[in-house]
């Protein structure tokens, strides 16, 4: 089904969410979730793989959306999410990381160093630019809450 994308500045726009309930408890069961528009065959709802945790859900929908926006030739992406800790990833924490070989600033070894990598080959290589903008969670953002509800349906299907 095709449907008009949102567009700002030259940008498409998506919204990304990741849960996980039970989060660092046995048990726990993680749903991504990507919203473009309203009817959009970009949009996904789905049961994370591997170790389920919400930060980890975070970065997959950030991946997933970026795979939908390759394939659909999107060349500028904005990436809005309520996710401080992906802001951050992307905007100020990889490029230490990167330089510090994967280490953080304690020198431990950087949790989710995998999907971070993943998330940054392709915001790397496949964009011509990739804005990153932090929204409220459950602030009435309607592309975040319709994220939402994408990722919590997704976990229901873990």
């Amino acid at each position: 089904m095709y449907c008009e994308l949102e567009e700002d500045n030259g940008y498409i726009v998506v919204y990304t969410d990741g849960c996980c309930f039970n989060n660092g408890r046995f048990g726990a069961k993680a749903g991504i979730g990507v919203f473009f528009a309203d009817g959009s065959d970009l949009n996904v709802s789905e049961p994370l793989t591997g170790k389920a945790t919400n930060q980890r859900a975070e970065l997959q929908a950030v991946i997933a959306a970026c795979r939908s926006a390759i394939e659909e030739g999107i060349d500028n992406l904005q990436i809005n999410t309520d996710s401080h800790y992906v802001v951050n990833c992307v905007t100020n924490w990889v490029h230490l990381w990167r330089r510090k070989n994967w280490t953080n600033a304690k020198g431990n070894p950087v949790c989710n160093k995998e999907d971070i990598k993943e998330m940054m080959y392709l915001i790397d290589n496949y964009f011509d630019d990739v804005e990153m903008i932090y929204v409220p969670a459950h602030s009435g953002n309607y592309g975040n809450e319709q994220a939402d509800k994408l990722a919590k349906r997704g976990a229901a299907r873990y």
